[in-house]
């Protein structure tokens, strides 16, 4: 799990998240939440990770996109899965930092707190125990 989380307190607005989000390839769907998919135009695949809200329950409701107001978000990915887990790793970082740097946020992890490099390195390791069969 990786998060960005606002900059002293700050919180993220719904039309800036979905702007975001969309941006970096991410689309709207299963469980209120955001998904990377292997190929933009098939929606029925596993999602290569999904980004969901830091608070309860997690989704981001689109039709209510105005009112949405989180602390964070956070990103998760679930090994193994359609891609090797260092490339899915690697895209999940790619986004994560490219959502950061558009909303005003910071790189944490799990528990939301900054991310160390030290970290970073044992979660590529971690994912890159995960290969595609194939």
């Amino acid at each position: 799990i990786l998060s960005v989380i606002g900059r002293d307190g700050y919180k993220f607005e719904g039309p800036a998240i979905f702007k975001a989000a969309e941006s970096a390839g991410l689309h709207y769907g299963e469980h209120k939440v955001f998904h990377l998919y292997p190929s933009s135009d098939d929606e029925k695949q596993m999602a290569i990770f999904s980004m969901a809200n830091i608070l309860e329950p997690g989704n981001f409701d689109k039709e209510n996109m105005a009112s949405i107001r989180t602390p964070g978000v956070a990103l998760f990915l679930q090994l193994p899965g359609p891609w090797d887990g260092a490339a899915a790793f690697e895209r999940m970082l790619t986004t994560a930092r490219t959502l950061a740097q558009q909303l005003g946020g910071t790189l944490c992890d799990g528990r939301r707190k900054l991310v160390s490099d030290s970290q970073l390195t044992e979660m590529r390791e971690q994912a890159a125990a995960y290969k595609v069969n194939g």
